[in-house]
């Protein structure tokens, strides 16, 4: 009987019998695949950074037109003739709510004055004109969060179809993003 022959041993031409490792060409493979990967994860994090960025911002400019509305709600109603006693003087804002009797003037020539502002003649009185203006000053902690938000805040008391109404309107990155239509609370003593 022959001897059986020892099995054959594979010849690798990079590697000799023994030797473990990685070739070069695994190496650089090695390098480009974790490249790839890596420069993907940087650019999904920085993507996912500049949208958490807008969001704030976003939410910023939100929360201050949220705020400022609330603040124009309130001068709203807290607008007052009652304490006008001539026939020229203008309405004021109130320091604090006032009652249903807080806005109508008790003295004959407040009340010739009030009567006149009612029948919206913006030429000479309105109950709107007056308000519009006081806003930005009574607001001005809404205003300047708004200002910081970068959004800007526009109030028009023109072409209103004879009514005793005034429109807010906010923009922010170039575009109207919240318009606010409003009827001084005082109106509606109106004879």
């Amino acid at each position: 009987m022959h001897p059986k022959p020892p099995p054959a041993v594979p010849i690798h031409p990079s590697r000799s019998a023994g030797q473990e490792g990685f070739t070069l060409v695994e190496t650089v493979l090695v390098v480009i695949v974790l490249t790839i990967g890596l420069t993907g994860i940087a650019n999904l994090t920085s993507l996912a950074n500049r949208k958490q960025r807008e969001a704030n911002s976003n939410s910023s400019a939100a929360n201050a037109i949220a705020s400022d509305i609330a603040e124009i709600r309130r001068i709203n109603d807290r607008y007052t003739c009652g304490s006008v006693t001539t026939t020229t003087a203008s309405c004021t804002i109130s320091s604090s709510d006032l009652s249903q009797n807080g806005y109508y003037p008790t003295s004959t020539a407040g009340q010739t004055n009030f009567n006149n502002r009612c029948t919206y003649n913006p030429s000479t009185f309105d109950l709107v004109t007056d308000l519009a203006t006081a806003i930005p000053t009574s607001s001005s902690a809404s205003s300047a969060a708004l200002t910081a938000a970068g959004v800007t805040r526009t109030i028009t008391t023109n072409a209103q179809a004879g009514m005793h109404l005034y429109t807010v309107s906010y923009s922010y990155g170039g575009s109207t993003v919240r318009t606010l239509s409003l009827v001084p609370t005082a109106a509606a003593w109106c004879p």
